[in-house]
């Protein structure tokens, strides 16, 4: 977590610049941050921990993400934005900073099918799949690259929020593919099984 925290605190740090001298231990401001449950659970434990050993006078309000983040950005309604940037967004009166790459993976109960015998994109394709959406639509990583392998899977679970899809892939036989951060999470709390997604280069899922 080192760069991303580093990277954090920079842009929280230059947004709290005065013209005269900035000293974080006696700065007084709300911070507000437009950002995914995702993002959230990677960056802000940290980064509020540090924060409350630097800059203690800092506090921080987080407003959920929306395909509208980066217009309350452009507006000044937040300050910054914490979430996957698609290049179509990318603005240069916006400035961005990637804070790291990340790889998707899969999670399923313990004993599911899919955890056993040779994995292929086509067993994969067949499964029943759970599917976070934050903006409320479907499509993504995992469906770009089956449809460059000619694949479309069914989504039989979707939601916006991370936090109840675990608990739902537990109890069924659905799959997830998610950012490979929280699946460790979730599988350090939960009896989830994880493995790697059978995707190869044309299909290769990184999220940025």
């Amino acid at each position: 977590m080192t760069e991303p925290l580093a990277a954090a605190l920079s842009a929280l740090s230059a947004l709290v610049k005065r013209p005269d001298v900035f000293d974080p231990s006696t700065a007084t401001r709300t911070v507000r941050l437009a950002s995914t449950d995702f993002a959230q659970a990677m960056v802000l434990p940290e980064l509020c921990g540090r924060l409350q050993e630097v800059a203690p006078g800092i506090d921080v309000v987080v407003h959920p993400t929306s395909d509208g983040a980066l217009g309350m950005l452009a507006r000044g309604e937040v300050d910054l934005v914490l979430g996957p940037l698609r290049l179509a967004d990318a603005s240069t009166a916006i400035h961005h900073e990637k804070l790291f790459d990340e790889r998707f993976v899969c999670l399923a109960r313990a004993g599911h099918p899919l955890t056993r015998g040779r994995m292929t994109v086509e067993r994969f394709a067949k499964a029943r799949h759970a599917f976070i959406a934050p903006r409320g639509r479907r499509g993504g990583a995992v469906d770009d690259a089956l449809e460059r392998l000619g694949f479309t899977r069914r989504v039989a679970f979707q939601s916006a929020q991370f936090l109840v899809a675990p608990y739902v892939v537990e109890k069924t036989d659905l799959v997830i593919t998610i950012p490979e951060r929280v699946a460790r999470l979730f599988a350090s709390v939960t009896g989830l099984a994880t493995f790697a997604p059978p995707l190869g280069s044309r299909g290769a899922l990184r999220s940025r």
